[in-house]
């Protein structure tokens, strides 16, 4: 297999690695934030900042997992 070939197929794997815990996240939380919303009856103001603090605590788990992506990609090239 060309090598061109090999670190798109390597790119393609580590990536499905990470969006696993990416998209899981995601649902949890957004199941989480709807479970709550509905039995405690927030207000709209109360949605709008709970949003805002979903949204930026979610950036950072996903920059998190980039990162963690990029490091895993780049210590597969070194031992190949």
């Amino acid at each position: 297999m060309p090598e061109k070939e090999q670190r798109r197929v390597l790119k393609q794997q580590v990536g499905l690695f990470t969006l696993l815990p990416i998209v899981a996240g995601f649902l949890l939380s957004a199941g989480f934030i709807g479970i709550m919303g509905m039995l405690r009856f927030f207000s709209r103001q109360e949605w709008l900042e709970f949003s805002r603090f979903f949204l930026m605590d979610y950036s950072i788990y996903l920059l998190g997992w980039l990162v963690i992506a990029s490091l895993i990609y780049r210590r597969i090239e070194k031992w190949r």
